[in-house]
This record gives C-alpha cells, structure tokens and sequence, in this order.
C-alpha cells in the first residue's frame, strides 16, 4: 500500500490581543476584500491566533516552546517563547505572550515576533 502524506492544519494553541497603529489598521483593510474595520477592536486592538509548531511538520510532535502567527507554518515566522524577556517556566504561555506585547516588550511586525528598537 503506498505511503500519503496528508496535510492537517496546525492547532491553534490561543490567541493574543495586537494593537496596531493606524497605518496598520488601512494596510490590513487593503489586504484582502474580506477584511475591514470591524476586525479590530474599539481601540484599534485586532485579536490573532497563535499556532502551535510542529517538529519535521509532523502532528505528533508538537514542540513545546515554539509557536507561529503563520497558519501555513512557514519557518520564518515561528517563534520561541523562551526569547521573551519575561519568560518564566512556570507561566502559562498565552499569558507571556500577552503580556510582553502589551508592555512592549515585543511586537509582530509581518508576523514575525521581535524586539522593538530602542528608543
């Protein structure tokens, strides 16, 4: 019997809130014809999904630390938790994520998690 590889979308592991400058909030509208003003929050707040990274793109072994905003799971855009500034062990990861976006410890710039430059 021949061997198929199936593909399975990643599961999503939780979501964050991202707050987005103006110019954001047009260049997501633009995007796609689906998207628009509604998507966002009343203070211009979009909520994202985070997915969970899977090793060798096997669903079987999730890797625990790593995650991405791409639900095509492009290398590029995954991301360790462990590189927040905040990470601790023991805390849920939604909630370090959250966190140093919120404290701008972090942002999302083309999905791809960063560290703000210094002002």
């Amino acid at each position: 019997m021949p061997y198929t590889n199936v593909y399975s979308s990643p599961e999503e592991a939780f979501e964050v809130r991202i707050q987005c400058t103006e110019e954001q909030i047009q260049a997501h509208c633009d995007a796609a014809p689906e998207n628009d003003r509604r998507d966002f929050d009343d203070k211009g707040g979009l909520t994202v999904p985070v997915y969970h990274v899977y090793k060798n793109g096997e669903l079987t072994n999730r890797m625990v630390y790593w995650y991405t905003l791409d639900q095509d799971e492009e290398d590029e855009f995954e991301f360790d938790i462990r590189m927040l500034p905040n990470f601790v062990d023991y805390q849920e990861h939604d909630h370090l994520l959250q966190y140093a976006l919120h404290h701008k410890l972090v942002r999302f710039c083309n999905s791809i998690l960063t560290k703000p430059p210094k002002d």
